[in-house]
């Protein structure tokens, strides 16, 4: 079928309502992941089962796509680690909480199965520009007009924190008193969540046909920005990895980008080191603090994940017995720490064989964005540091990562034979029309 420039609007927008609910139900976000209102926490908790669903009435009306055969296994393999996890465990587990993982694996294969990685990756830069510039400007407001944050709605985290909600954008509410703790959270529990998502989105922008002709300064700018207030060490860090994956990148058409995006680093690292702005210099400072939280949580999800990883190599030690045991070994209470590595928590909580083919996925995903070797390891390089920086293995979106990167290269190429074959057809179209208007 060929579709007119408004079906193509009315399906990109569509397609990225569906990406913006995709991550509001998810355990990523605050307004409803961690949001500690009853209905918030039943829309979280059953949200998997609904996608599923939804995904299953999707390939019902329009039976189109077929699951890559890759996926469907490495799908069963992911499950069957799960449920093997729960039996073999040293602790038994929560049977719905391995339930909920296979239900987010089976999101992951079914989004994938449906949109074209092309598609997804559109979708989700879009929208991640949208709530970029949506949280700068809200974070703006909280710097210099902090009485209309205070006039908006208050809504409490499962940690019983106080924000102020205003729509796609919360702000803490203790930042306002103290506004050095003032940090771009954007609509996810955590900066440290947020960034990830940003980097993402201005990885797909740089190294991904995004439908652009040419790279805007003023969007990389955005992304930019919007990763500094964050204040996370591990965005920042990650950022810079990501730069150097453009550097490396053997291409002549990023000259003009190449320049800019050195010139914004030279900047931001004199503005950071001048002391002008407290909270990026902390970002960097804190590494050498052995007895800040943020520092022990980080390399104590290292140090105590390979330990347990160690310990129970093959099946892991279950999610009713990692936490307990990472605080152990922390010589810490449970509630004062974090276990932040998803890699190595995918490795210590269900063993060598879940957390290879977990850590495998989402290598491949991003080894595809680029033809060059070395990009290739600097790609690799900066996903292994965004999944450093918070737990994220309940995350739809990795998930659904993780499948693109097992789908098969020869069912890539096929959807972008389809593709161009579309496009072409649609020129054609818009000739003829020009042709007839002319005469």
């Amino acid at each position: 079928m060929i579709y007119s420039s408004k079906q193509n609007k009315r399906n990109e927008f569509l397609g990225c309502i569906a990406v913006l609910l995709f991550i509001l139900c998810s355990p990523d976000t605050l307004l409803i992941g961690t949001n500690s209102n009853s209905m918030a926490m039943m829309i979280s908790r059953y949200s998997p089962y609904l996608w599923a669903l939804a995904m299953c009435a999707v390939y019902i009306v329009n039976g189109k796509r077929h699951l890559s055969r890759q996926c469907v296994l490495v799908a069963v393999f992911l499950c069957l680690g799960f449920f093997l996890t729960l039996v073999l465990a040293p602790r038994q587990g929560n049977l719905m909480n391995a339930i909920s993982q296979c239900f987010a694996v089976l999101c992951g294969i079914l989004v994938v199965g449906h949109v074209s990685r092309k598609d997804f990756i559109r979708y989700f830069e879009k929208l991640m520009f949208f709530l970029a510039t949506s949280s700068l400007i809200c974070f703006g407001i909280a710097i210099f007009i902090p009485q209309i944050v205070k006039a908006a709605p208050v809504i409490v985290n499962t940690e019983d924190m106080e924000f102020y909600c205003l729509g796609l954008s919360v702000v803490s509410k203790y930042s306002l008193v103290d506004t050095f703790f003032l940090r771009n959270f954007g609509i996810f529990r955590e900066p440290g969540v947020y960034q990830m998502f940003l980097n993402l989105a201005l990885c797909f922008y740089l190294f991904c046909d995004t439908g652009r002709l040419k790279r805007s300064i003023i969007r990389i700018a955005v992304y930019v920005v919007a990763i500094l207030t964050t204040t996370s060490t591990t965005g920042i860090l990650s950022m810079v990895v990501l730069f150097l994956a453009l550097f490396a990148q053997r291409s002549q058409e990023n000259r003009r980008i190449k320049r800019t995006i050195f010139l914004i680093c030279v900047a931001v690292t004199i503005f950071a080191f001048s002391g002008v702005s407290e909270q990026l210099l902390y970002s960097f400072t804190k590494l050498s603090d052995p007895y800040n939280d943020s520092t022990v949580s980080r390399f104590g999800s290292i140090y105590a994940n390979l330990r347990i990883l160690f310990e129970y190599p093959i099946w892991g030690i279950g999610t009713a017995e990692i936490g307990p045991r990472f605080a152990e070994y922390l010589s810490a209470s449970e509630s004062a720490t974090h276990n932040t590595n998803t890699i190595l928590y995918m490795y210590a909580c269900y063993g060598m064989f879940t957390g290879s083919l977990f850590l495998v996925g989402v290598c491949k995903f991003m080894k595809k964005l680029s033809g060059d070797i070395i990009v290739q390891a600097l790609l690799c390089l900066l996903m292994v540091l965004l999944l450093s920086g918070e737990n994220l293995s309940t995350s739809y979106y990795i998930y659904i990562l993780l499948m693109y990167g097992y789908v098969d290269d020869k069912i890539l190429k096929k959807e972008c034979i389809y593709e161009n074959h579309l496009d072409k057809r649609m020129d054609y179209r818009k000739y003829r029309a020009n042709y007839a208007r002319m005469r």
